[in-house]
């Protein structure tokens, strides 16, 4: 379903949108009069938003002049001249909303990697609270023992860590045990975690 806001009713205190099987219906209101602003699908920004919004919003911000795209009741939205003006805009609202939600692979893959990475380190800081064998360590400490590569390969954590159902990082119980060994063995051998003094 394309969506909108109806011409009259944007504003602040606007709390719904009307949506519409296809674009050539949208394209048809548009015309008409009685739609004020196209909302961008897959833009979402909120709570329960997914990666894809969060990828498809920076990535359009970051591509087009800032005053293109409006962000209204948590969509990034686009007034209903520029939608029946600009075949480029019909185009990318279609191809998000029907063939491909994702507007730069790129990007997306780099959010995906940035939130294993957040995630991980998360995990082996508070690792200490659950494990007594396991050091507390600020953030730093972690990526530093993570990326490490003075010390033989960095640890490949995504070979463990992955994000599920599209959006939640997860690690299963064993793998975060061999995760943790890992670090544990880069961790003594690197100046850091020499305690012998």
């Amino acid at each position: 379903m394309f969506m909108y806001i109806e011409a009259g009713l944007y504003g602040p205190d606007f709390d719904s949108v009307v949506d519409v099987a296809d674009i050539d219906e949208l394209l048809a209101r548009c015309k008409m009069g009685i739609v004020a602003r196209v909302i961008i699908p897959m833009t979402f920004s909120g709570y329960g938003e997914s990666l894809i919004d969060t990828s498809n919003r920076r990535s359009i911000q970051r591509d087009f002049a800032a005053n293109r795209f409006k962000m209204h009741k948590g969509y990034l939205t686009v007034s209903a001249y520029q939608f029946k003006t600009h075949e480029w805009v019909r185009e990318l609202i279609e191809t998000l909303q029907e063939k491909y939600p994702v507007y730069d692979d790129s990007d997306h893959s780099k959010l995906e990697s940035e939130t294993l990475t957040e995630f991980v380190v998360d995990e082996l800081r508070y690792a200490h609270i659950h494990d007594d064998n396991f050091p507390e360590l600020d953030r730093e400490e972690i990526e530093r023992v993570l990326f490490d590569t003075d010390h033989g390969e960095r640890i490949e954590y995504w070979e463990w860590a992955f994000i599920e159902g599209g959006d939640t990082p997860a690690i299963q119980v064993k793998d975060f045990e061999t995760l943790k060994a890992q670090f544990l063995e880069r961790w003594a051998i690197m100046p850091m975690g020499d305690t012998s003094n």
